[in-house]
């Protein structure tokens, strides 16, 4: 009886501390395609409007030479998300072969790619050194190895609500920014557009001014 009662109470203490780790991970923003083939019927109906074949032509060109692997009837976006002090995300791209988008980048590109261990990728690029997996269909980008854990299953159902009226769209969840980041920003904010030496000005009447 004893026996049970500790391995109860040692169940329900991981799933305590389980749901308090979770409640520390909040949402900060969240931006998203509703898919490629959606992007570009948008930019067809651009091209066409403003009788812009050749721009059309080419962004056809450029799409196709970039997009082999993905699949472009799926959403993708990227995800930041506060844990405590600390601001974490991620990017996430559907995939029909990833093998094929290594390939293109490699080699349209010249991005050298290298295993990390645990299924995880890094490529060094001139904008940084990023770490990428794949996880049933969805391909995930970090610049931290560590920001590859605990993403979501299927980003899709996450950026739904945002994809329901829109192509493309945003949100951000500014109470959720941690103060370390927002502080230094909003007192920035303060001072801009602030006269040059208005300071100086601080007690003297209108005819002195």
């Amino acid at each position: 009886m004893r026996g049970w009662l500790a391995i109860s109470l040692s169940i329900v203490a991981a799933l305590f501390a389980t749901s308090i780790a979770l409640a520390q991970i909040k949402p900060v923003a969240r931006v998203a395609v509703n898919s490629l083939d959606s992007l570009m019927a948008d930019f067809k109906y651009l091209a066409t409007a403003t009788d812009n074949a050749p721009g059309w032509n080419a962004a056809q060109v450029l799409l196709k030479g970039f997009t082999e692997g993905i699949d472009r009837t799926k959403p993708l976006g990227l995800v930041i998300l506060a844990e405590g002090e600390k601001i974490k995300g991620y990017g996430f791209v559907p995939v029909k072969n990833l093998n094929a988008i290594v390939e293109t980048i490699e080699t349209n590109l010249g991005i050298e790619i290298a295993a990390a261990g645990n299924g995880i990728s890094k490529a060094e690029s001139p904008l940084g050194t990023f770490y990428f997996k794949e996880i049933q269909g969805w391909a995930y980008i970090a610049m931290k190895v560590e920001d590859l854990q605990g993403v979501a299953a299927d980003p899709s159902k996450y950026v739904a609500p945002l994809l329901a009226k829109y192509d493309v769209a945003g949100e951000v969840y500014v109470k959720n920014i941690p103060r370390v980041y927002l502080d230094p920003f909003e007192a920035a904010m303060k001072n801009v557009g602030q006269p040059k030496g208005l300071e100086s000005l601080e007690g003297v009447d209108d005819a002195q001014a």
